[in-house]
């Protein structure tokens, strides 16, 4: 929305979700397929679209990489691999199904989980938001995480800093 008194944007801070609600998530979610593409936006930042498009040939199992070929304005990056991944998780590298079918798989069961009503504004993209706001809390540098989601601009990514705000507070408290 536009501030009609500034003329500028409303910055909104992004609906993220956390770990306790991803662990929840993943438990109400009985098709594997949904199960490895919500690992894959929550534990490694992918966009939905990286996701449906991600192929075996991007995944380096050995160096816990995952190649993203031309993301979100056409650029390349690479991204970590899942922490929870297993090798056999790779049988199912493409995800058969549409973008489409997996918001609607992600909004029935944040519904069934509750999420939806804690978060009325929560979708699948909450998953990345969730990655990067993790890693916030993890102590993660800006910097890294910034080439992980492929940002071009710092600022994009320092959005992150105010959805948990404690994390920041905190290691303004430790400099001081």
């Amino acid at each position: 929305m536009i501030d009609k008194k500034t003329g500028k944007r409303e910055s909104k801070l992004p609906v993220e979700v956390n770990e306790d609600e991803f662990i929840e998530l993943m438990e109400a979610t009985n098709k594997i397929h949904h199960k490895i593409a919500f690992l894959l936006a929550w534990e490694s930042g992918l966009r939905i679209s990286e996701v449906i498009n991600l192929k075996p040939e991007h995944i380096n199992e050995k160096d816990k990489l995952i190649f993203i070929l031309e993301g979100k304005g056409c650029k390349d990056r690479y991204t970590n691999l899942p922490i929870d991944w297993m090798p056999h998780l790779m049988k199912y590298i493409p995800i058969k199904c549409s973008i489409r079918a997996l918001q609607a798989s992600f909004m029935l069961y944040a519904t069934k989980t509750g999420l939806k009503a804690k978060k009325p504004t929560v979708h699948f993209h909450s998953l990345r938001h969730g990655y990067a706001t993790h890693c916030v809390r993890q102590g993660v540098k800006l910097p890294f995480i910034q080439v992980m989601l492929g940002h071009t601009d710092l600022a994009t990514t320092s959005v992150y800093l105010r959805v948990a705000p404690l994390e920041a507070a905190n290691e303004v408290r430790d400099k001081w």
